[in-house]
């Protein structure tokens, strides 16, 4: 078994600290964005008029994971 142990200095690396401790959160949303965007693509749902509309709503899930690093 291998381990592998991430260090920070705090407070100078407290961003880079974040995005480690978010990077599950973030990793989820990217794969319910995916799923999210097949079964858009291969069903469709009228949800999105636009493709503005549609990278707009892209932007707002990504969005609330960025929030958590600041």
């Amino acid at each position: 078994m291998s381990k592998a142990t991430l260090e920070f200095t705090l407070p100078e690396e407290q961003y880079e600290f974040k995005q480690a401790a978010h990077a599950g959160e973030a990793w989820a949303v990217i794969h319910d964005l995916d799923c999210e965007m097949r079964n858009f693509l291969k069903h469709g749902d009228g949800r999105f008029s636009s493709p503005e509309e549609l990278a707009r709503y892209i932007r707002e899930q990504l969005n609330e994971v960025s929030m958590t690093l600041d």
